[in-house]
């Protein structure tokens, strides 16, 4: 809202042409991350990209995780898990009795049954337990979820998701432990928790300032994950795509496959639990590979941003025939609309 003395200033600096090509960004949101890979490729063939400091790109993904949280309404805990918006054994299957077969499986011996390294094994198990991207947010508000079960399925998942990794990494750095879980943790709280902290604060102090500042940097936020997809492509080989880049393509449709075998059918919430479920948070498995320095798991989860954004079509194919008619009753309930007097009558 605007006061008549503020209103002549807004028109006079706003730019229809800008926030138009913001809008298109947001929108087309996947496509320009997809771009950021080939320009990561293309800057990493030409060498050049500069040398990052992985603490550069915590902080980026931080920004753009506060953006996009300050974008999303909260609502309060109670009402939200009363209404069973959040499927907890499914996220329970998902992110870590799915992690913790594979690792097991790894324990006894299947990599080498199968003629693999055990890294292979620890890597697929880890991008398992990596916790739902915040990425997801926006894909479903752009394809018609509900938004909020995200939110809190985001959350779940990170917390799950950090109490699974620490057996994970115990299998596979037993001698390191203690450093890797304060790491984990760490990176958990800081690029998650933090960020929502933060704007839970923000919102109660300064709602409408908070919302104006979060619904105008939404195209910057983007812009900022991109450039993080950029810089992710700085420490790997580019003649790693095989296998690396392959074994990514082949998890990232199993991610989707055991997303659509998981999510609840015929829900008002289904193109959630299918976002949640197969977009995994990779740019945090991307920034403890690299603290980690395990190369065979950076350049699996830095491979794995090409079929992640490259796949979007199929992911708003997917979402199309999965989502809730707009004439279904449970639809009209959530959003508090009455059927018309002539649909009742029929």
């Amino acid at each position: 809202m605007l006061n008549a003395a503020r209103l002549r200033s807004y028109l006079v600096h706003e730019s229809r042409t800008w926030n138009y090509l913001q809008d298109r960004i947001v929108l087309h949101h996947a496509s320009v991350l997809f771009a950021g890979v080939l320009i990561g490729v293309g800057l990493r063939f030409l060498n050049l990209l500069p040398p990052v400091s992985p603490l550069v790109g915590f902080g980026l993904l931080a920004t753009a995780t506060a953006i996009s949280l300050a974008r999303v309404a909260l609502l309060d805990w109670n009402l939200t898990l009363n209404r069973g918006v959040i499927p907890v054994r499914r996220i329970l299957v998902r992110y870590a009795l799915f992690p913790l077969v594979v690792g097991l499986a790894a324990q006894a011996g299947v990599a080498g049954a199968l003629g693999v390294q055990d890294i292979w094994i620890f890597t697929l198990a880890i991008l398992l337990a990596a916790p739902s991207a915040i990425t997801a947010l926006t894909i479903s508000r752009i394809n018609g979820g509900v938004v909020l079960p995200t939110v809190y399925m985001i959350l779940l998942s990170t917390v799950v998701s950090t109490t699974v990794v620490l057996p994970l990494l115990q299998f596979y750095f037993k001698e390191q432990l203690a450093g890797l879980v304060a790491l984990l943790v760490g990176l958990s709280a800081l690029g998650l928790l933090g960020p929502l902290a933060a704007v839970a604060f923000l919102r109660v102090r300064y709602p409408i300032e908070t919302a104006m500042l979060a619904e105008r940097s939404a195209a910057p936020a983007v812009l900022v994950l991109t450039l993080f997809v950029i810089l992710s492509f700085q420490s790997i080989q580019l003649n790693t795509f095989f296998p690396y880049g392959v074994v990514a393509t082949l998890i990232g449709l199993a991610l989707r496959i055991s997303a659509l075998l998981l999510l609840r059918r015929n829900s008002l919430y289904s193109i959630d639990d299918y976002l949640s479920m197969s977009y995994p948070n990779i740019f945090l498995v991307i920034l403890l590979a690299s603290l980690l320095e395990v190369n065979e798991l950076l350049y699996v989860s830095t491979w794995f941003l090409l079929p992640m954004f490259a796949l979007a079509p199929l992911d708003e194919w997917l979402c199309r025939r999965i989502h809730l008619s707009g004439y279904d009753v449970r639809m009209l309930s959530f959003l508090r609309v009455e059927r018309p007097a002539f649909e009742e009558e029929d």
